[in-house]
């Protein structure tokens, strides 16, 4: 029997269910709107908050990506690097927005 036989179909199941599924992929995108949509000046906020961490991040990641991990032949880090940087930036305009005014070292 052929390995491709058995592996495609629970490739293909595992991809409909977790990868492919517009139903949990928009509601993960949505569930932090969701939850705060109640009121216009929070949901306008969260809109602000967002595109500025995604205008920040991609500002930062361009060069980190063609400065470091090109040169360093590290590109296959590159997935990671974004998601830590993402967070990071995530970080900084949540403790920005809470007003907590120090940054902790």
């Amino acid at each position: 029997m052929n390995t491709w036989s058995t592996v495609g179909p629970l490739a293909v199941l595992f991809g409909a269910v977790f990868t492919n599924n517009i139903l949990l992929t928009n509601y993960l995108g949505m569930c932090s709107f969701l939850a705060i949509s109640r009121e216009v000046k929070s949901s306008v906020g969260l809109g602000v908050a967002v595109v500025f961490v995604m205008t920040m991040t991609n500002a930062l990641n361009w060069p980190i990506y063609y400065y470091v991990l090109v040169p360093l032949d590290l590109t296959y880090l590159g997935f990671i690097v974004y998601i830590i940087v993402i967070a990071g930036s995530v970080q900084l305009v949540e403790m920005i927005v809470d007003g907590s005014g120090s940054l902790p070292l």
